[in-house]
């Protein structure tokens, strides 16, 4: 059976690691939240419950699910079962159960898409692959090395701070 809580402690961000996750397919948006916070979160739209266990048992990552068949039987994988069905406090349940907190530099450090941690690259680099405005406005650009998706501190990132302040 899946863990209410579990005892393992780690932080986003200092000397200690922090633990892995992959989302079964009911917490995409929950993943897509987790990568914001720079958490290392695997999510796959369709995939195969034993799939799921397998990945989590091979990878040494904790499988987070909302799924009651899962969590009866996870097998040998570190499960979390997720109570909520709001991703903000899907985010406090994980921040709790892990003791983890969040830190502002490791925002936007993974990709939204794929999950590898981003990279800087040059401005002149980008030309091409961004909007003109974007270009003209915009001084650092952040690249995926594995999805090639550029990303750059557009505005949203102001919207995303205002979501996340009571967690931060």
């Amino acid at each position: 059976m899946c863990a209410k809580e579990n005892a393992h402690s780690g932080r986003t961000g200092g000397e200690e690691e922090a633990p892995r996750f992959i989302a079964d397919d009911q917490l995409g948006k929950l993943a897509r939240w987790m990568r914001i916070l720079g958490l290392d979160t695997l999510y796959f739209q369709e995939i195969e419950d034993r799939e799921l266990i397998r990945t989590a048992v091979e990878e040494g990552r904790i499988l987070l699910t909302r799924d009651t068949r899962i969590a009866a039987e996870p097998g040998e994988a570190k499960c979390l079962f997720i109570e909520s069905d709001n991703w903000t406090e899907q985010l406090r349940e994980i921040l709790s159960a892990y003791h983890l907190k969040v830190f502002p530099e490791k925002l936007f450090t993974r990709c939204l898409l794929c999950n590898s941690p981003l990279s800087p690259i040059g401005k002149d680099d980008v030309r091409e692959r961004v909007p003109p405005f974007v270009f003209r406005t915009q001084e650092e650009f952040v690249r995926c090395p594995t999805c090639d998706k550029i990303y750059w501190q557009g505005t949203h990132v102001n919207h995303v701070l205002e979501k996340l302040k009571p967690l931060l």
